[in-house]
C-alpha cells in the first residue's frame, strides 16, 4: 500500500486492472467493425443465487505516473496524473489525457479496481 510520502512527482505505481473483449463500429457499414480490448469490466454476470458482480474478459495492467502534487490553501492535496494501460496481450494504450484527484482517491484508485469484478476468459 502507498503512503503520502511516496506521491511525488516522477512516482509511478502498477497494478492489475480488468479488459473486455469488445466489438467497435467504425462507421455504419457493418463489415466496418473491429474487436479491440477495453480497459474496464463492462458486462455483468449473475452469481447465484441473488448477486451480479461485474465481469471482464482478461486483465492487464495500468500505471500512474504522477505529474505535480499541490495543496492549495484551505483544500485538500490535489494529485495530478497520467494513466497508461496494457491490455491483456501485452498492447499498450495511453490516452493523452491529464487526470486529478483529491490525495486519498487517488491512493485508493492506485490500489485496486474500484469494485468486485469476476473474470470469463475468452
Amino acid at each position: 500500500m502507498a503512503d503520502l510520502s511516496q506521491v511525488v512527482a516522477g512516482a509511478v505505481f502498477e497494478r492489475k486492472h480488468p479488459f473486455t473483449w469488445v466489438e467497435a463500429r467504425q462507421s455504419d457499414d457493418p463489415a466496418d467493425v473491429i474487436e479491440r480490448w477495453r480497459p474496464g469490466a463492462w458486462e455483468t454476470t449473475l452469481i447465484p443465487p441473488d448477486d451480479a458482480c461485474a465481469a471482464c474478459h482478461g486483465e492487464g495492467t495500468v500505471k500512474y505516473t504522477v505529474i505535480s502534487v499541490h495543496k492549495p490553501a484551505r483544500y485538500q492535496t490535489r494529485v495530478f496524473f497520467t494513466r497508461h494501460f496494457c491490455d491483456p496481450e501485452g498492447g499498450w494504450y495511453a490516452p493523452n489525457k491529464l487526470h486529478h484527484r483529491v490525495m486519498t482517491k487517488f491512493l485508493s484508485e492506485i490500489e485496486e479496481f474500484g469494485f468486485r469484478y469476476e473474470v470469463i476468459e475468452l
